[in-house]
């Protein structure tokens, strides 16, 4: 009967046990904290480096550029009076205007060279052919502004040793022509210089800036292709532009 008590009491006493521990609070165990995510490297080769500087160096873009016109001085003179003389000075104002230029890398294309880089051979060569040409024509009128020039000397060293009246009317005839022939040909010479100067110079005497945008997109498309880059790439070369 004894056993049987101390038997029915061990009974409860182990249920009893079981119950807390399946309500009762866990023991604590301290865990490892958690693995932090590691960044992502992004690992190059020296072959993909390369490709990289090559690109930014061979790359075209367009860059604004501001020009400045104007500032000169112009001085008038002339002797109305034996005692002494009247002149009169204008100036011109600064003034200037926004335009826009081909660059490789930190150099300046002029534009048949551009043509030729995009693959425009046929717009290259008649473009240069223009240029030629003007500058022909330049050349010619600066030869009659030089002849003028020559006359003017030989009229001036003629009239200051003359010995008769007629004789210094003929050189003082001389050196004005040669004056004429001078201003003409300086005249004359300036306006196919300038041409000459802005179709090789001036992208925008011969196109739109659309037009070379697409044509500097198509070429650096191909340049970023025979070097093998990603578009990913590319991208973070030309997000960087302007900063």
């Amino acid at each position: 009967m004894f056993l049987t008590v101390i038997a029915f009491l061990l009974s409860i006493c182990s249920a009893y046990a079981d119950e807390n521990s399946d309500g009762g609070t866990p023991l604590a165990i301290p865990a490892s904290p958690p693995a932090q995510p590691q960044p992502l490297q992004l690992t190059r080769s020296s072959s993909q480096l390369m490709a990289v500087q090559q690109y930014q160096r061979q790359r075209l873009q367009i860059r604004g550029e501001m020009s400045f016109h104007g500032g000169h001085t112009t001085f008038y003179s002339g002797h109305r009076y034996r005692w002494g003389g009247v002149g009169m000075a204008v100036h011109s104002p600064v003034t200037t205007s926004r335009t826009w230029g081909v660059y490789q890398g930190p150099s300046r294309i002029n534009v048949p060279d551009f043509l030729t880089m995009v693959g425009q051979t046929e717009q290259s060569r008649l473009l240069s052919a223009e240029i030629a040409r003007a500058e022909r024509a330049s050349r010619a009128w600066y030869t009659t502004a030089g002849v003028g020039v020559a006359g003017m000397i030989v009229g001036w060293v003629g009239y200051n040793t003359a010995t008769t009246r007629d004789d210094r009317i003929t050189f003082n005839n001389i050196s004005l022509g040669g004056l004429g022939l001078t201003v003409t040909g300086l005249i004359g010479g300036s306006f196919p210089a300038g041409k000459a100067t802005r179709l090789q110079r001036v992208p925008q005497a011969s196109m739109t800036s659309d037009q070379a945008q697409q044509l500097i997109d198509t070429h650096n498309n191909t340049l970023r292709e025979s070097l093998q880059l990603s578009a990913d790439d590319v991208w973070a070369i030309e997000s960087q532009r302007g900063r």
